[in-house]
């Protein structure tokens, strides 16, 4: 497939002629074309023909005609839609992708990253992100005390401000501002 940039293929949407555009059958001053107008103005945008438009050409039929102009009338309007569609699912997903690394780095925090069910889950967003490198327990997840893991805490409805890390170790008596 080949790579299209999705800012300038949406500048060449909004450079077009206005749609939503309309197809229809042109009859004067033959009946062998169809014709593609704005629904704004009706000026005229694009003539599909049918037949072999010079010697040796391709035969188009009517009816293949008639499909070439109804399926650049409705592009008019499509592209720019899937256009729009294709960026927020994107941004989705890269909102989806940062939430999973997240959820991810606090299982390896809790269950290690030797845990079975942490190295499907990894073993599956690797499928998804091959760029994705391997779950490392961050020293910044560590007691600067004892070294055992820390577990985040929450101040209940204070919400995500009210985060803290204690110490999984009940013996460690390191508290945070020690010189250790």
């Amino acid at each position: 497939m080949t790579q299209r940039d999705w800012q300038k293929d949406m500048e060449m949407c909004e450079a077009a002629t206005p749609g939503p555009w309309k197809a229809r059958s042109w009859t004067v001053p033959t009946a062998d074309q169809y014709n593609v107008t704005s629904e704004h103005d009706a000026s005229e945008i694009f003539t599909a023909w049918q037949g072999a438009r010079y010697p040796g050409g391709p035969e188009v039929s009517a009816d293949q005609a008639k499909l070439n102009a109804i399926v650049a009338a409705e592009a008019r309007t499509a592209l720019p839609y899937w256009l729009q569609e294709a960026k927020e699912r994107g941004e989705r997903e890269q909102q989806l992708r940062e939430l999973m690394k997240d959820a991810l780095g606090c299982m390896v925090m809790f269950a290690g990253k030797e845990d079975d069910h942490v190295q499907r889950i990894v073993k599956a967003f690797r499928t998804l992100y091959p760029d994705t490198p391997a779950p490392k327990e961050e020293e910044e997840n560590k007691c600067r005390g004892c070294g055992s893991h820390m577990v985040p805490q929450w101040g209940g409805d204070e919400g995500p401000e009210s985060h803290w890390e204690e110490c999984q170790n009940p013996d460690c008596d390191y508290e945070e501002g020690d010189n250790q």
